[in-house]
């Protein structure tokens, strides 16, 4: 018996071929328009302070936290029943379909009907976030927390292709 040392070659997805996959979903166009309307915000108002800096700092610091919480209480969440009605989330739903199916390239993305209200709702909870200056907008990690979003595997968790 002989046996080759020769190992098989691998069609994989090249990085040309996955950018290309993934402009073609609707969410990274979403969170990129997200992030650059943020940034002109920014720029616009100007007002530079020091916390400019350390708000970013601090959000990716924090960003693998709060990464493990949307996975665990938004991502898992269980269908909970009230009486006859039953009560789960689209993100939820989507999130066990994309367990069945790991490699399913549109199951890895946020689903666009949760992204239309999830974008409106980040931004009306800007109370809680670390303004810039006391007196000027919060805008200091709108662009951050987008950019954030925008990445290869944009649903928050740690599955890959």
């Amino acid at each position: 018996m002989t046996t080759s040392t020769e190992r098989p070659t691998r069609k994989g997805l090249t990085l040309s071929d996955a950018s290309r996959e993934f402009w073609k979903h609707p969410s990274p166009w979403m969170l990129g328009a997200m992030l650059v309307a943020a940034l002109i915000a920014r720029v616009v108002v100007a007002d530079w302070q020091i916390a400019d800096v350390f708000v970013p700092l601090v959000m990716l610091a924090l960003f693998p936290f709060f990464e493990w919480v949307i996975h665990v209480f938004i991502l898992h969440w269980r269908p909970k029943r009230l009486g006859w009605l039953t009560i789960d989330s689209l993100l939820a739903k989507e999130h066990r379909a994309h367990h069945v199916e790991p490699r399913s390239i549109p199951r890895i993305f946020i689903p666009t009907k949760s992204l239309l209200w999830v974008v409106p709702a980040d931004r009306c909870h800007r109370g809680v976030r670390i303004p810039t200056s006391f007196d000027g907008p919060d805008l200091s990690g709108i662009h951050l927390h987008a950019g954030c979003g925008l990445r290869m595997d944009p649903l928050p968790h740690s599955h890959r292709l």
